[in-house]
């Protein structure tokens, strides 16, 4: 990790720009309310716009910009995007309804505007749009994903403690790809609660950088200096010596160290453990960390 300090944040949410039932004002008093220090806002198809940004900074929260580029079940985060990048305009070469347009032809197309406007591109929820680990080994070079999506938590949940998004993450890192991985929201409701609602704070990521600024959170997720949360908390997480040190926030929980092919490799119950790794361990390690009511907590790989 890094040696800057935590903050919290959310990747994904949505306001009345798209499909969310309530405004952005709205939006970002929940989340300053919440004790967050950054919220990136998402919309459909649709950045906030700078000035309407600029009116939402309040309480120490820091208000972003960003994109859901959406290509029917194919969702792609553009996040600090400072402008609309619409998948439907005829110089992409894409159109709807996408019945000519690979999976991964859309992933690769989303990613490369994202990354020529300077964004960090993440791949949403790939469970609901059918993304296999081949679509995205051929969509080309991207840097995150979503392991754990609040709105649709039958992707990291339907395998167990493990997740069906959890084995794609290790099919990807397997195959050589260095991949990070968020969990977020994907907030759409914030006037009705409950089960059936897709209502914030169950996804967050804590990046560990020099502030809360915009470029100072990108370079964070870019870089892999940050953990993902359904809800479990790390108080200390240390890469060293050849072993992985892991300390929860006072709860107990099933602790592993997963390898190549999702093969877990070593495993402890209780609040911390001491993880030796090395190489021969295979190209990577990562460690995770479930509780009894399922909440998760990822750190990111450590390669060899």
């Amino acid at each position: 990790m890094a040696s800057g300090r935590w903050y919290k944040g959310n990747t994904h949410t949505h306001t009345t720009y798209s499909d969310g039932d309530s405004e952005p004002e709205v939006v970002v008093d929940w989340y300053a309310n919440q004790g967050y220090d950054f919220v990136f806002l998402t919309d459909h198809n649709a950045v906030v716009p700078a000035d309407h940004i600029a009116r939402l900074q309040r309480r120490g929260l820091a208000v972003f910009q960003g994109e859901e580029i959406t290509m029917d079940a194919v969702h792609v985060n553009g996040l600090g995007l400072a402008r609309t990048l619409l998948p439907d305009e005829p110089a992409s070469g894409l159109a709807e309804p996408y019945v000519n347009v690979s999976r991964a032809t859309r992933v690769r197309w989303a990613v490369e505007r994202i990354t020529a406007e300077h964004g960090l591109a993440t791949v949403n929820h790939p469970f609901f749009g059918g993304l296999t680990a081949e679509d995205l080994l051929d969509s080309g070079e991207f840097d995150v994903f979503e392991v754990a999506n609040g709105n649709h938590p039958e992707g990291h949940r339907a395998l167990g403690s493990e997740g069906w998004t959890d084995a794609l993450w290790d099919r990807l890192l397997t195959a050589g790809r260095r991949l990070v991985a968020v969990a977020s929201d994907d907030a759409h409701h914030f006037r009705n609660w409950g089960p059936r609602w897709a209502n914030p704070g169950r996804g967050w990521v804590q990046v560990e950088a020099d502030s809360p600024r915009l470029t100072d959170c990108l370079e964070a997720l870019r870089r892999g200096n940050f953990y993902a949360s359904t809800g479990l908390e790390l108080c200390e997480y240390r890469v060293e010596s050849g072993r992985i040190v892991v300390e929860l926030d006072g709860e107990e929980a099933n602790i592993e160290l997963v390898g190549a092919g999702g093969r877990v490799l070593d495993s402890v119950r209780g609040t911390s453990a001491r993880f030796k790794v090395r190489g021969s361990s295979g190209p990577y390690v990562r460690m995770r960390a479930t509780s009894d009511d399922r909440r998760q907590v990822w750190a990111q790989p450590v390669h060899f």
